[in-house]
């Protein structure tokens, strides 16, 4: 998903109750970020200016309604 009209894709993770464990083994041309951030704190981000994409928002977006179960049904 890239709505930034690039031809790079963006794959999203929501793990609940994580925690940093080992090494990352990345391969030359991959970049990988992790942010760890809670639940509660993601919707006060999309709108405060803490995350200026609107594929980080989207992704984010997703995962809030996923958790809350607003994507029941959907699809």
């Amino acid at each position: 998903m890239s709505p930034n009209r690039s031809r790079g894709q963006i794959h999203y993770f929501l793990a609940e109750d994580c925690r940093p464990a080992g090494q990352q083994h990345l391969d030359p041309t991959e970049e990988l970020r992790i942010h760890l951030r809670r639940l509660e704190d993601i919707p006060g981000m999309m709108v405060d200016g803490s995350v200026r994409t609107i594929s980080s928002i989207a992704g984010m977006a997703l995962g809030v309604l996923a958790v809350r179960g607003s994507l029941a049904g959907t699809g």
